[in-house]
């Protein structure tokens, strides 16, 4: 069970990160080709923006606790 939890440890942060950088491309395309309508309310583009760079900034900072010290 600890194995589970540490393989969870170190994946959730790299999908968050993934998952991060998909929500940001949907708003550059959004911003450039507003016709697509990939985000339709001003408020939720940036709050979605808050969330990806707030969500990038937590993972890369959980990952690098999590590396293993010499």
């Amino acid at each position: 069970m600890k194995r589970v939890g540490s393989f969870l440890e170190w994946l959730l942060p790299h999908l968050i990160i993934v998952i991060s950088v998909m929500i940001l491309t949907f708003v550059i395309i959004n911003f450039f080709n507003p016709y697509m309508q990939f985000v339709e309310n001003r408020f939720t583009q940036w709050l979605l923006v808050a969330f990806g760079v707030l969500s990038i900034v937590s993972s890369c900072l959980l990952i690098y606790r999590s590396r293993p010290r010499k």
